[in-house]
């Protein structure tokens, strides 16, 4: 699990940074509303994380998204562009 927490960072700042990202939701970035009260009741930031796209072009991002598992769900939902990709492996 600490790879995938790793892996979700690593994504999530690339996200925060990307001119064409609205905006990014992960607990593990400090701009998390709950990012403080996370680091006290949770070992870890879980790698679930949300973003969405500015300019209306989600749909592009998911057409253009090259999956490693076909057991992944990708939803999303306008407006605005959110994308919710989700393993559902357990």
């Amino acid at each position: 699990m600490e790879r995938h927490q790793q892996n979700a960072m690593a994504v999530a700042r690339f996200l925060e940074k990307h001119p064409k990202v609205a905006w990014v939701s992960y607990l593990g970035l400090p701009s998390h509303a709950y990012h403080e009260t996370a680091k006290i009741l949770l070992r870890g930031f879980g790698s679930t994380l949300a973003f969405g796209v500015q300019g209306g072009r989600g749909v592009d991002v998911i057409k253009a998204l090259k999956l490693h598992s076909e057991e992944v769900s990708i939803h999303w939902y306008q407006p605005p562009d959110y994308i919710y990709i989700y393993n559902t492996r357990n």
